[in-house]
């Protein structure tokens, strides 16, 4: 990060410091300071470019009509009159859209589309800021979702104002790509993207197919559906696999982890974890898993107990570890399947030490897993 900008981060935080922590906490309360705050300034800005607008529909506008006398806003327009109406006339485009401003017609009768835009809009200011605070802290990702979603006139003047049949799409969008991408897939989640999916398409179906790459992504993260579609994987001597949100190794995760990070690395969470995958039981390789502390297969025999130094578990000094240790028989299943569980003794939180508010217990970082041919 250039000098400049990190002075401009942290002078703030200085001067501040509980008003920023406020923002920094990973609980309820914090996620609902910010969100607050992005409502609250977003509404504004929203309110200022919606009220300013030249070709906003009024009755003192010199063209009384607005951008309802453009073509596309024009077709909307007559659709959500006649859905508000009850007539289900012929449209030129998709109805999805125009029922969405039916529901307000009655109640803003020259503005059916402001609080469904603003609503959108909202989602797009949510999605940045949760994109965003996987890389900086709780005030950094509030301030510049902030400047991205107001500083440009073009996006939301020209994207979010003026009504757009594609607006719930791009809304959409954003908020699977946060959801999937930055963050975890939950079957909650799952079911809210399935119903803006379901809107979006009739709203504008040639977009569909791109939220229904989303979709799978998030099929793809839950950790159990994960294991179900990579069921069958199996490694064989010399593989080696990472363990990013979609990379192989993933597939064989067992309890014990967090989310997988985006550097293709995972971290355990708790005392126990396990690793789960198959392996050719005619040619039995030997496994490169982490030397912390100890190791047991699925029968619970102790093939292992490494230690390393508490000092260097959230110490300053980096050192790397590899163990080794071959597989036999007596670990895999009838079916090839090996299962590794991991004890980890004193796990620490990074909460417990005071590097920030993160409660999680953080034994080990798993990068990768080799499986190397077995000369014993």
């Amino acid at each position: 990060m250039p000098a400049g900008l990190r002075l401009v981060t942290i002078a703030p935080r200085m001067i501040f410091p509980k008003y920023f922590r406020s923002f920094d906490a990973n609980d309820a309360q914090a996620q609902h300071r910010a969100h607050l705050a992005l409502f609250s300034v977003g509404i504004l800005g929203y309110a200022v470019f919606y009220l300013n607008y030249y070709a906003l529909p009024t009755a003192a506008n010199p063209q009384p009509n607005g951008w309802w006398g453009w073509f596309d806003q024009g077709e909307y327009y007559k659709t959500t009159v006649n859905l508000a109406h009850g007539q289900l006339q012929p449209s030129t485009y998709w109805y999805g859209y125009s029922a969405l401003g039916a529901l307000f017609y009655h109640i803003l009768p020259l503005h059916p589309y402001l609080l469904p835009n603003l609503l959108c809009f909202c989602i797009l200011l949510v999605s940045l800021h949760r994109a965003l605070r996987t890389f900086c802290g709780g005030f950094e990702a509030v301030t510049l979702s902030l400047l991205l979603g107001t500083a440009q006139p073009f996006l939301i003047r020209d994207a979010f104002v003026i009504p757009w049949m594609t607006i719930p799409i791009q809304a959409t969008f954003c908020l699977m790509t946060a959801w999937f991408v930055f963050e975890r897939a939950t079957m909650q989640r799952l079911a809210i993207s399935a119903a803006l999916s379901d809107l979006c398409l009739f709203c504008r179906p040639s977009d569909a197919p791109f939220l229904g790459l989303l979709y799978l992504i998030g099929i793809f993260s839950l950790p159990e559906w994960r294991r179900r579609i990579l069921a069958t994987m199996l490694l064989r001597p010399g593989e080696t696999v990472t363990f990013g949100p979609y990379d192989r190794g993933a597939a064989a995760l067992g309890y014990g982890w967090s989310h997988p990070d985006i550097d293709h690395h995972v971290w355990s969470d708790g005392s126990e974890s396990t690793l789960k995958f198959r392996v050719d039981k005619s040619d039995l390789p030997m496994i490169y898993i982490p030397p912390r502390r100890h190791v047991h297969f699925s029968n619970h025999r102790h093939r292992g107990r490494w230690r390393k130094p508490l000092s260097d578990i959230w110490g300053l000094r980096s050192r790397s570890f590899e163990r080794s240790v071959p597989l036999t028989a007596h670990d895999v299943d009838a079916s090839g399947v090996v299962t590794i569980r991991l004890v980890h003794h004193t796990p620490r939180s990074p909460k417990s030490i005071g590097m920030n508010a993160d409660t999680r217990s953080l034994p080990i970082s798993l990068h990768e897993l080799s499986l190397v041919p077995n000369r014993q």
